[in-house]
């Protein structure tokens, strides 16, 4: 008998828990909602390439990246860096703007460069700041997967 309520209590623990499922754990209690067709990928040497495709992404470390069907998405840890910051040093390198949306919690643009678009957004959630650069070669996705919109709601707190 005391087995059987050992393994119930075992059970009502693990169904208790935070983790939230086809989610990645990023830290400080957030997590980045995955999609149905997508999938964390290691970070290889092509990865890391095209994360930083077409430029570097300005010194930001790359932290995860995500695969989906028709663009890559990563997100990488701003050190020493905010969103005034990080919108004053693109401006100093002459940012194209005209995609651009900054509020006090996000720094949102994309550009198209030979076909492909090129997405960077700066958000902060609940006192922590992630960086998210994403890229495909279809508008369509552009304007849904990787809107400004899109990304923000799958950064979720725990």
């Amino acid at each position: 008998m005391k087995k059987n309520i050992s393994y119930l209590f075992i059970l009502f623990i693990l169904a208790c828990s935070n983790k939230i499922e086809g989610g990645i754990d990023l830290f400080n209690g957030n997590v980045f909602a995955l999609a149905t067709n997508e999938k964390e990928a290691l970070l290889t040497e092509e990865v890391k390439l095209n994360y930083n495709a077409p430029e570097p992404a300005d010194n930001i470390p790359l932290f995860k990246c995500i695969k989906g069907i028709g663009y890559d998405l990563f997100i990488g840890i701003p050190i020493e860096t905010s969103i005034d910051k990080y919108y004053a040093l693109k401006k100093a390198n002459g940012i194209q703007d005209s995609n651009l949306i900054k509020t006090d919690s996000t720094y949102y643009n994309y550009v198209l460069i030979d076909g492909t678009y090129y997405v960077e957004m700066l958000l902060e959630k609940e006192k922590s700041l992630f960086f998210v650069k994403a890229q495909t070669a279809k508008q369509n996705i552009l304007q849904t997967v990787l809107s400004k919109e899109e990304i923000t709601k799958r950064f979720i707190t725990k």
